[in-house]
């Protein structure tokens, strides 16, 4: 494999404007998939989307958005 083309791009995801934000939006969206996961594993325990937001400190509405999101 030529180590260059992966230093190539691994520099333009640290270094570049473009790159970072690439890269905070793939990390936005394993963020919300994890939080999808455990909403519906609390759902799952029969947890009301009350005592979800109190733990997650998410409001419902936010809640309701990430449960219709899709998975990554």
């Amino acid at each position: 494999m030529n180590f260059s083309i992966l230093a190539e791009r691994v520099r333009y995801f640290k270094e570049t404007e473009g790159g970072q934000n690439a890269m905070c939006e793939i990390m936005e969206e394993i963020v919300n998939e994890e939080k999808r996961k455990i909403i519906l594993n609390m759902l799952s325990e029969n947890f009301s989307l009350e005592t979800i937001s109190r733990i997650t400190n998410l409001n419902v509405e936010e809640i309701q958005s990430l449960m219709q999101s899709k998975p990554v």
